[in-house]
């Protein structure tokens, strides 16, 4: 499903804004005793519609993410594309986390999400590199990495979605 406000091609980009935007006539399964009133009633509570846009968002957002380490993974694998199978896979993957990015920014602001996706591929390209392929583990490696990851999570407390 697609929430854009009122017919307009921008996304609706909070809990709040869905909530005031909408009516009970335009999203399906809210009854008639509902309030389209932030006020009224908590947007959380009120639209549970709404509730299940942010999480699918967040859900493509990581599978995206999880998606970038797998390309960075084969892209590696490939030798710079001279290998079939890994530059296949590395290709599909990418075209399948570029997607699921873009369905998450229907909804999420593009600083969040492009940074939350690309700090998943760091991380976890970080992760599989040292588990994977022996990459080095320093006190240096770590504690960057450390600092990404705490920036990750503040960036997801600091937002409304």
């Amino acid at each position: 499903m697609q929430y854009f406000a009122n017919g307009r091609s921008t996304p609706v980009c909070s809990v709040q804004r869905l909530a005031a935007v909408f009516d009970s006539a335009t999203l399906p399964g809210v009854n008639s005793t509902m309030t389209s009133s932030v006020e009224d009633k908590p947007a959380r509570t009120a639209w549970p519609e709404a509730r299940e846009v942010l999480t699918m968002a967040w859900l493509y957002l990581v599978v995206a993410g999880l998606l970038e380490v797998l390309w960075a993974f084969t892209m590696k694998q490939s030798l710079g594309f001279t290998k079939l199978v890994p530059s296949l896979v590395t290709l599909v993957a990418m075209i399948i986390s570029f997607w699921l990015l873009s369905l998450s920014m229907r909804v999420l602001p593009l600083g969040t999400a492009y940074v939350i996706w690309t700090g998943i591929g760091a991380i976890g390209a970080f992760v599989v590199g040292i588990v994977v392929l022996g990459e080095p583990v320093t006190a240096l490696r770590v504690g960057s990495a450390v600092f990404i990851l705490i920036g990750l999570i503040g960036l997801q407390i600091a937002s409304d979605h």
